[in-house]
């Protein structure tokens, strides 16, 4: 017997499916009890009525064979519109839709510890608009579901029928099967809807039942009460509902989760879609095969039965292969501005919870694809909802405190992309694995922790600095392909990702990972882009201004970080990357958006999300780092521009880069800002934090490196940079001597200075972007020659002084990185006479050695004398000329003063372990631009 033409696919319009035939015949005449004879049904004759609190509630009540759960629910803008109208053609439905559902299954009966979520009795319970009940129950019996639909109303009806259809699509959109109405129904052909009589019982409750073949799951029988002439609908004017293939779901976790604890028998799965949204109206789930382009599964949301609150729920049954589909949202609403709609029902949405991408193609570097079909497709990957068997083994984090961290700033990709990065296999560069093979360089040069740039899924056409799409799941290209080059399959990326993080644990390295939560990629109201959050509840997900337009940051859409819904997506994402990957902190770019008070935007001293962040149980144990791009956008706090930390917060000095560049070229006035950038920045961090809260950095990886900081004048950029008098590459070896010199005497002020030291990738190879910061001129870090710009020649050199510099930084940890801000001055400052002041305000020359010398108003010299350590005498000459200088006596009675740092040296000697012995009272001669370090040691030391 074969479908009736009535019978109309959910599908997109491409997949006009021919009319497919049943394997066997629908009874004409179905029992009464249809499998529930054995049953109790809890609206028979002498059961008590349940009384409601007040009208316009809902009861819904599941069952599950080990799970009964029951909810309440307000209905409040839904109204109950009779089907009218046929619905636009669409195909018909497969038997086995898109590949995704299983197929009819022989099994005649299951065990009930196995996929039970797919064979328990399910039962609906709605209370009527004539103060009736409607009761629906569902139950699978081998190849068909059972369904029952009873109605108990105010006594006195004569006639009772029920009026419905069939929709997957849409509740709107309905559907007549012929061959599945019972006996007696009649058909009303253009609104693709079916009357049925109901059989009065002898309790006074009227019931009709019937069969539906499993092959028609996914779908749901939407129907309303005709009494005696009268339609009745459920409480709040909605429409009755039964599903058939799918259940109500839990509205947590939200995303995509396993429903049943393991497979049924015919090998298929149960997952939950839990989906938040104030505004929509209505969701539907969408699935498609993994390579099997152009066919998807649409499964509508009822709001009544599939919503609890602000967040809709469903489980779907009977899938095959879940870990090899795709999945995303349709979500309609108001499109009101004032209402905050920015609803796209044309758009198949990422889940903003989606763990894991469906794979895209490999792409060049720092672009992702844009062959990709245009057409909205699932992004989320269903493989995320499976237990990871990945073997953590002894992984244990490395918990190194804040005093002892030197960071590396790094970008991912580029770091093995280069073809001289001694990564042997092509399709491993660029890519997790490349960093475990590179892990030695990064244990060799000193550092304990790397700062990874952003890692989550960003959109098909983004590049490197565009911000991110999908907050909890790693980027596909980051991970290597398979060995016959096929994109490899989200679950395989996770497991990279953890390898990569294992592999730096064991080497008592950990990772931090950049996040950034303001500025999405959806574009702004005048360009927008529906990817998720716009088209899922802008309202609720994005600041809005007074008229309800989107506010805009980074000439992009702002997060609302403040808000309940993106509070909680925040916090479930960060927790996510610290259980599931083991990260060991987060960077958080645009701190500044976590301020911003919801909905509008006002900065606000006590930011909900960073007190939140600051105390949560799990995140407070991690290492958390403000990285404000704007600090006007803090809240002011004591007439400052502050970031609220709660004592839990680093935060990356505002002052250190610009204050040591200027210094280093030699501006006059710079040496009193210069001095309180070594000394951590004092009036930002003092404030109930500690030195170790304070992030120091000469460069950063998306600006310009160090190298052409001292090359280029004329940049892309506002920031400070000189070219020593010639702009580009050095013409002779006396300006490389000079520039190299300058590199150096920036990476002593870093590793000596209060604070954590932070090294951007490239700079201690003296690599060189040629002055420009775009990425698109960006290149990979170039193994071969250990940096290409001006100190590229003497690119190992720098190599050495960076790794020696990090060497002494830890020896002298005690004195260089007190616990506490000091109360009274450790440090003493010098001029180049250790009786004499500096010059702070950097005007002419006043001391013995007359005008003639010169301003020496970029000269500094500060000493740490400590009995129990060590004594450092450290001096800086910024002019352009040799300065003498004379360092103090030293406290400890028979030592002497060893010259451990001269950048003007060449290498080795410009950073050596022993040092050469200054004899007592002899000055020191410093050349021009550059820096040294005396440590003072008993005389007869080797």
């Amino acid at each position: 017997m074969s479908l009736p033409s009535a019978w109309l696919s959910c599908f997109s319009e491409d997949l006009l499916t021919p009319l497919l035939t049943w394997p066997g015949t629908i009874p004409k005449e179905i029992p009464k009890a249809s499998g529930f004879e054995k049953e109790t049904h809890p609206l028979s004759k002498g059961e008590p009525s349940r009384v409601h609190p007040e009208p316009g509630l809902l009861e819904v009540g599941i069952d599950l064979p080990t799970t009964p759960r029951r909810a309440m629910a307000t209905m409040k803008s839904a109204r109950f519109r009779v089907p009218s109208g046929r619905p636009r053609p669409r195909g018909a439905l497969s038997r086995t839709p898109c590949d995704v559902w299983a197929g009819l299954t022989t099994s005649k009966t299951r065990s009930p510890s196995v996929g039970c979520a797919s064979t328990g009795l399910q039962q609906v319970r709605y209370l009527a608009e004539d103060g009736g009940h409607v009761h629906s129950r569902v139950k699978k019996q081998g190849d068909a579901y059972l369904v029952d639909m009873t109605y108990k109303g105010v006594e006195g009806a004569e006639d009772v029928q029920i009026h419905w259809g069939i929709y997957r699509r849409s509740p709107e959109e309905w559907i007549g099967v012929e061959n599945v109405a019972p006996e007696g129904s009649t058909f009303e052909g253009g609104q693709g809807a079916t009357r049925t009589p109901m059989q009065r019982e002898e309790d006074g409750t009227w019931n009709v039942s019937t069969r539906v073949p499993a092959e028609l799951a996914p779908m749901a029988i939407s129907f309303v009460i005709i009494r005696d002439g009268k339609f009745v609908a459920a409480n709040g004017g909605h429409n009755f509902c039964a599903p058939v293939g799918m259940r109500r779901g839990s509205p947590t976790p939200l995303g995509a989760s396993m429903a049943s604890p393991g497979p049924a028998e015919d090998k298929t799965y149960a997952v939950n879609f839990s989906l938040y949204s104030e505004s929509a109206t209505g969701v539907k789930v969408c699935l498609a095969r993994q390579g099997k382009d152009g066919k998807m599964l649409e499964v509508a949301f009822d709001p009544l039965l599939n919503k609890t609150g602000r967040i809709w729920h469903m489980t779907l049954e009977g899938l095959k292969k879940p870990h090899t589909l795709n999945y995303g949202f349709r979500v309609v609403g108001d499109l009101t501005w004032k209402h905050g709609g920015r609803f796209d029902p044309a758009a198949v949405l990422l889940d903003p919870y989606s763990k894991l991408l469906a794979p895209r193609p490999r792409v060049e570097k720092g672009v992702l694809s844009e062959d990709e079909p245009s057409e909205s497709v699932p992004m989320g990957a269903l493989a995320q909802i499976f237990d990871d068997d990945f073997d953590w083994g002894g992984d244990c984090r490395p918990n190194i405190p804040l005093e002892r961290l030197v960071v590396y700033e790094m970008n991912l990709e580029e770091f093995t992309a280069h073809s001289s990065s001694g990564v042997a296999d092509d399709k491993t560069r660029g890519t997790f694995l490349g960093v475990i093979e590179k892990a030695d360089y990064l244990e060799s040069l000193g550092v304990n922790a790397i700062l990874v740039e952003p890692l989550c899924g960003r959109d098909k056409e983004a590049t490197l600095s565009d911000p991110l799409l999908a907050l909890f799941a790693p980027d596909g290209r980051f991970a290597a392909c398979g060995d016959n080059g096929d994109m490899p399959k989200p679950h395989e990326v996770s497991r990279q990702l953890k390898s990569m993080i294992k592999e730096l644990h064991k080497r008592g390295i950990e990772v931090y990972l950049q996040v950034e939560f303001g500025p999405t990629p959806e574009g702004t109201d005048d360009a927008p882009r529906t990817l998720s959050l716009r088209g899922i509840d802008a309202k609720s997900y994005y600041l809005q201004g007074e008229v309800g337009d989107v506010v805009v940051l980074e000439n992009a859409s702002a997060l609302s970080c403040n808000g309940p819904a993106a509070r909680q997506l925040i916090l479930d994402c960060l927790r996510h990357w610290v259980v599931e990957y083991r990260v060991d902190g987060f960077s958080f770019k645009h701190a500044e958006a976590l301020t911003r008070a919801h909905p509008h935007g006002a900065p606000d001293p006590r930011p909900p999300i960073v007190e939140e962040i600051a105390f949560d149980p799990l995140l407070s144990g991690v290492k958390l780092f403000a990285d404000p791009c704007n600090r006007l956008g803090l809240p002011e706090l004591a007439g400052k521009h502050l970031f609220p930390h709660w004592k839990q917060f680093a935060e990356f000095s505002p002052s250190f880069t610009s204050d040591t560049r200027e210094f280093t070229r030699g501006s006059a006035g710079s040496t009193s800002k210069f001095a309180h950038a070594l000394c951590g920045t004092a009036d930002i961090f003092s404030n109930g934090r500690k030195p170790a809260h304070c992030i120091n950095a000469i460069t950063r990886y998306r600006g310009l490196p160090v190298a052409d900081v001292v090359s280029y004048a004329q940049t892309e950029t506002q920031e400070v940079t000189w070219n020593n008098g010639v702009e580009g590459p050095a013409p002779d070896g006396a300006l490389v001597a000079r520039r190299l010199s300058q590199l150096k005497m920036m990476f002593l002020v870093l590793f000596l200075s209060q604070g954590i030291p932070m090294v951007a990738m490239g700079d201690e190879t003296g690599q060189t972007r040629r002055g420009s910061s775009r990425a698109a001129k960006r290149g990979s870090f170039r193994w071969e020659t250990l940096g290409d710009g001006d100190a590229g020649k003497s690119g190992k050199d720098l190599h050495r002084f960076v790794q020696q510099a990090i060497l002494f930084r830890k020896k002298h940890l005690q004195l260089l990185q007190p616990e506490e801000f000091p109360l009274e001055p450790v440090i003493k400052w010098h001029s180049p006479d250790p009786d004499h002041p500096p010059n702070w305000e950097g005007d002419a020359c006043a001391w013995p050695e007359g005008p003639e010398s010169g301003n020496l108003g970029s000269f500094l010299a500060f000493s740490i004398l400590a009995p129990d350590e060590h004594d450092l005498y450290v001096a800086f000459n910024c002019t352009t000329h040799v300065v003498e200088a004379r360092p103090p006596l030293t406290t400890s009675p028979g030592s002497v003063w060893r010259r451990i740092a001269d950048t003007s040296l060449p290498s080795p000697n410009d950073f050596t372990s022993g040092g050469e012995v200054l004899q007592p009272g002899a000055p020191v001669h410093l050349a021009p631009s550059s820096a040294m370090v005396l440590e003072a040691s008993p005389a007869g030391a080797p």
